[in-house]
């Protein structure tokens, strides 16, 4: 897809055509950098990074941005690069974090743990039923997350995601995607955030309202 800019899809396809033509030759490295592709550079991660990143290919010439991505998940907004999103501290895990508009909620996606998932935490809208607690008990959520291979759900998180060294988060703007193991977040406007896997399961976020699919 054109993630950026404008060019049709013949001229897409024929420079993809060339890359891949010339990426097969093994002159190019396991991520295939080829550094001039009708004037684009060109890249595709190896799989680990291909998966972090949420693309199989990209090339760009500075004002056209073609990606090749995977079908799923759904990616509804302009998909932003993850390394933008990722922490100087994180790079070892790809964990990625991002604020709201609003500055009301951030969220985090975290590709290291043995289930990798996508969490939110803000301000949560009154009405919600109480979920387990550390100790064993019930309490109020305070953030809502998603399995990249699973469902969403309301929790009490023990820890909020939070700037590494200092660093804090970048902001997600309205109508971009950040797309990190399998699971992509959309911001749809200022204070809410939508996140969807594989499976189209998903939960949508804002103060006010939180809906679970």
């Amino acid at each position: 897809m054109v993630n950026r800019g404008e060019m049709d899809c013949a001229e897409v396809t024929a420079l993809l055509d060339e890359y891949y033509d010339m990426g097969r030759t093994g002159e190019y490295g396991n991520a295939q950098i080829v550094p001039d592709v009708r004037g684009f550079s060109c890249a595709s991660p190896t799989a680990r990074s291909s998966e972090l990143a949420g693309l199989a290919t990209r090339c760009d010439d500075g004002d056209v941005q073609v990606i090749v991505r995977p079908t799923t998940p759904e990616v509804p907004g302009v998909q932003v690069m993850t390394s933008d999103f990722t922490p100087e501290g994180s790079l070892a895990t790809g964990r990625s974090f991002f604020s709201l508009p609003s500055g009301e909620a951030g969220c985090g996606i975290y590709p290291d743990h043995d289930e990798p998932h996508a969490t939110c935490y803000g301000a949560m809208p009154p009405g919600l039923p109480d979920v387990p607690d550390l100790a064993g008990g019930r309490t109020a959520p305070n953030a809502v997350d998603l399995l990249s291979d699973g469902g969403a759900e309301l929790v009490n998180a023990a820890e909020r995601p939070h700037p590494v060294d200092g660093v804090p988060f970048g902001t997600l703007e309205e109508g971009e995607t950040l797309v990190s193991a399998g699971i992509a977040c959309t911001v749809l406007a200022e204070d809410t955030v939508t996140c969807t896997n594989r499976d189209d399961e998903g939960f949508t976020y804002s103060p006010s309202d939180v809906s679970l699919r």
